[in-house]
């Protein structure tokens, strides 16, 4: 189930992402950080994904990968992967909230999102974001630090099918009569 991949040559890398197209076509999860570097995640890996299998992708995982996952990179996972439904950006920090915006324009079908720990992320785009937000099951805002209890109302109001929130670690809190669960405890400053 999990493979791992030790060489960094990415001619390599191309090969073996190919065969792995070739014994699984149908291929829907892509947690490319625990095979790749971050840095071949983004120059090698995610252009192959992109070409050959890009709508068959429904789960993407991108966490950690720190200042790699660009605004730019948003826009073509939002091109190219028009059927994803679970992201995670957890632990990257150099995206915008409006390009996460445009993610989601373009994947539609998005239901858990994961962008705990990216402190770039604000609440007017954010709120904005969760305006289209109405296919979220599972969001996970821990420890963005910058969100407050604004977008509580924007997720009461949109986020109807919501099941699921993490906000460990962060300034936020919930009124009781959101029905999802909790995950950590929300503190004030």
């Amino acid at each position: 189930e999990h493979l791992m991949w030790v060489s960094g040559q990415s001619d390599e890398v191309s090969t073996a992402i190919l065969e792995l197209y070739q014994l699984y076509p149908g291929m829907e999860k892509v947690r490319p950080s625990l095979c790749f570097s971050p840095q071949l995640v983004v120059r090698v890996v995610l252009p192959l994904l992109f070409q050959n299998n890009g709508p068959m992708i429904f789960e993407l995982d991108l966490s950690h990968s720190k200042d790699l996952i660009t605004d730019e990179l948003l826009e073509l996972i939002a091109q190219k992967l028009p059927n994803l439904a679970r992201l995670d950006l957890s632990g990257c920090s150099s995206f915008s909230t409006y390009a996460l915006q445009h993610v989601f324009q373009g994947c539609r079908k998005i239901s858990d999102l994961s962008i705990a720990c990216c402190r770039q992320i604000e609440d007017s785009p954010m709120a904005a974001l969760l305006d289209t937000g109405e296919n979220l099951r599972r969001l996970s805002i821990a420890s963005c630090h910058l969100l407050s209890n604004g977008v509580v109302s924007v997720i009461g109001r949109h986020c109807l099918k919501l099941e699921s929130i993490d906000i460990s670690s962060s300034t936020i809190t919930l009124p009781s009569a959101l029905p999802c669960h909790r995950t950590g405890s929300a503190r004030r400053r």
